[in-house]
């Protein structure tokens, strides 16, 4: 079960960073950090957004990777602590 509801999370995360607002899907992937046990795939989304909108320039670095490695090292224990 657990696997088929990360695949079926990836895809619908995947499909709203291709078609609706940033808002939206920040809130998909921080749900299924939550949710989800280990969702390093966060991470991959956040490098495909970084890619796909991110700044081109070379003076400022994208500080959106680190916030969201920490948020995840943040929540793993928190996430613990919510389930039953």
């Amino acid at each position: 079960m657990s696997l088929n509801l990360r695949i079926i999370s990836d895809i619908c995360i995947f499909l709203a960073i291709l078609f609706l607002p940033w808002w939206i899907y920040s809130i998909l992937i921080l749900g299924a950090v939550i949710v989800l046990p280990f969702y390093w795939e966060a991470l991959v989304f956040v490098f495909f957004i970084e890619a796909l909108y991110g700044y081109t320039g070379v003076d400022f670095p994208s500080l959106i990777p680190i916030i969201t490695l920490s948020l995840l090292v943040i929540l793993v224990p928190v996430r613990e602590e919510l389930r039953f």
